[in-house]
């Protein structure tokens, strides 16, 4: 923040200095700055995404692979369109939540307008209301994203170190504020247990997924056996060199400490590394 505020006070003083000319010069510039590529359609959106999820489970690339290309591909998505190719009864999506605090929809292809008939990923959509989220858990075997639609949410990740019996050693890999637009992805060797928190009510985020084929399952950063969800608790003790012993738990007991817990910490704006 602190930089933005620099560049913003040279801006001004810039423009005092210099007056009006100054200003016509600015207009020049990005008046000569060629137009920004157009963002993707939904259905462009959903064939690139469909095309990473084969890849990946030919084994023509890997989960890293897979997580910089579906990041790459939200980061060129228009995701008010993709919003509105989502066919949903959305009155009564929004009640739900705002009763429980909640709705999950695994999404069919024929309810995302422009997606292919037989798609190679997991769709599903959650909305929100202020202070519940997607709780932390990890996961063996799947490459996955979220892509925020509405709304904002913190976003907490964590690389998986090791597996011990009663806990899973992690290391915080990003913690940030995502806004409508933003996305982050997952998998076996990056970042994989994730942690989203509604900053507030009607915050809506879009998941997709792909299943790692046994065949593939065992290789180099990969663990074998099936794919599973794994939960854990990140306010475990700390060790050291950033490490963190995190308590294997289960959903309730998460649901317990935090959903609707009140965010009294301040995330941290951090770059990805």
């Amino acid at each position: 923040m602190a930089i933005r505020a620099s560049s913003w006070s040279r801006r001004r003083t810039l423009s005092s200095a210099c007056g009006l000319p100054f200003a016509l010069h600015a207009a020049a510039v990005r008046a000569s700055k060629p137009d920004a590529p157009a963002k993707l359609t939904a259905a462009e959106t959903f064939a690139a995404i469909d095309q990473l999820g084969a890849e990946l489970m030919a084994g023509a690339i890997d989960g890293p692979a897979w997580q910089t290309g579906v990041e790459q591909v939200f980061a060129r998505s228009d995701h008010q369109a993709v919003r509105a190719a989502i066919t949903l009864d959305w009155p009564a999506a929004s009640q739900v939540a705002r009763d429980q605090g909640q709705s999950a929809h695994v999404l069919e292809p024929e309810q995302l307008e422009g997606c292919p008939p037989d798609p190679r990923f997991r769709r599903k959509l959650w909305l929100f209301s202020r202070n519940y989220g997607i709780l932390p858990h990890g996961h063996r075997n799947l490459a996955s994203a979220f892509w925020v639609l509405e709304g904002r949410f913190r976003g907490r990740h964590y690389d998986r170190i090791r597996d011990e019996p009663d806990a899973i050693l992690i290391r915080p890999s990003d913690d940030r504020i995502f806004s409508p637009g933003d996305a982050a992805a997952i998998c076996d060797q990056h970042d994989n247990v994730h942690w989203f928190t509604a900053l507030a009510d009607d915050s809506l985020i879009f998941n997709v997924g792909v299943t790692l084929p046994e065949h593939l399952r065992g290789r180099p950063g990969l663990r074998t056996g099936p794919s599973e969800r794994v939960y854990l608790d990140p306010e475990g003790e700390l060790l050291d060199d950033g490490l963190i012993r995190a308590p294997r738990t289960s959903l309730a007991a998460l649901q317990a400490k935090y959903d609707h817990a009140i965010e009294t910490s301040k995330a941290s704006i951090t770059p990805r590394s």
